[in-house]
Formats: structure tokens, sequence, C-alpha cells
């Protein structure tokens, strides 16, 4: 297959910091490719994009043969905030990829019906688009608006169901 199911993150010179972060971080848990006049970014919005290709290099291989969830249940054209993520094979390792479109800027993401104990949680890029932190069995995230962030965190992961022979982890349903 030419492209393998390639997400284009295609940063524009008319977007802000957060806009341009956001496009790479939809390409996190996929196959990441960067298209565009990228020689005419501003420092700044190159920089961010060298980040964002550094850190897809550095988890790449995490990502193969993950199973997706999606924690907040499918997002559509009207959700606030937009919320996927990856389980790598080890079962402990979990990828997140929050974008926050509208609404208000802290979003609290329950993962009671993924994880069992939280041991630790990052923001992995950008590192200038919001904070997290960890609760009992939540991750509080704080972004303003039109911004995106990837996050890795550790975990006991504690519900796993079987479909056909293939494995996947459930995601709840809006």
């Amino acid at each position: 297959l030419p492209e393998q199911s390639g997400i284009w993150v295609v940063p524009k010179t008319t977007q802000t910091l957060n806009e341009n972060a956001y496009s790479a971080v939809n390409a996190m848990l996929c196959r990441f490719y960067v298209s565009g006049h990228t020689g005419w970014l501003e420092e700044e919005h190159f920089a961010s994009l060298c980040q964002a290709v550094k850190v897809y290099k550095e988890i790449r291989s995490d990502l193969k043969g993950a199973l997706p969830i999606y924690p907040d249940g499918l997002c559509d054209f009207t959700s606030d905030w937009n919320i996927a993520g990856r389980v790598c094979k080890d079962g402990k390792t979990v990828y997140l990829t929050i974008g926050h479109l509208n609404g208000e800027d802290e979003k609290h993401i329950s993962l009671a019906d993924f994880a069992g104990r939280m041991e630790k949680a990052q923001i992995l890029y950008p590192s200038f688009a919001g904070s997290i932190r960890l609760e009992e069995d939540a991750i509080a995230v704080n972004a303003p608006q039109k911004a995106a962030i990837l996050v890795k965190h550790r975990t006991e992961m504690k519900k796993m169901h079987r479909l056909s022979g293939a494995s996947f982890y459930t995601f709840r349903l809006s």
C-alpha cells in the first residue's frame, strides 16, 4: 500500500502554534506524514513540528499492534473534546490524544473502564499546550481551545474483551 493509512500533517503559516500542533497530535497514533510548505513556517512553528516528528519516531514501535480505546465515547462534529487512545501490547502503556475544540478548559477523562491503578502520566507533545494531573481513576486535563496534546501514561489494565478471536479494549458510547 503506498500510503499505508497515513494521516497527513499539514502545518500552515496562517495557523497558530496550537492549531499546527493539533494537526500533528491527530496523526500521532497512526502513520505520520508531513506535507506542505514547512520551509515557510516561523522558527517556533518549525521547531514544534520537529519536536512532533521526534516524539512520533520515539513511540511508533509501541504503537505496532496497539489496540484502540475511546474513553469519552466516539466524538462527532459537535464534541467539545475529542479523545482517542491506543493501549500497547504490554497492557500497561496507554497513549491518549486529547483535543480541545470548545467549551470549558478543563476535562476529566475517566479511565475507570480501562485502568486499574494509574502510576504515571506525562505530556509528550506539545509541551506548551496544556497540563495534566492524575486523579484516582481519571486524568484531569487543562488545555486552551483549539489545542491538543499527546499523553502517555502507565497503568494496570483491567478490562479486555474478545470478539471473533481478535483482542480489543472496550469503549463507552455516549
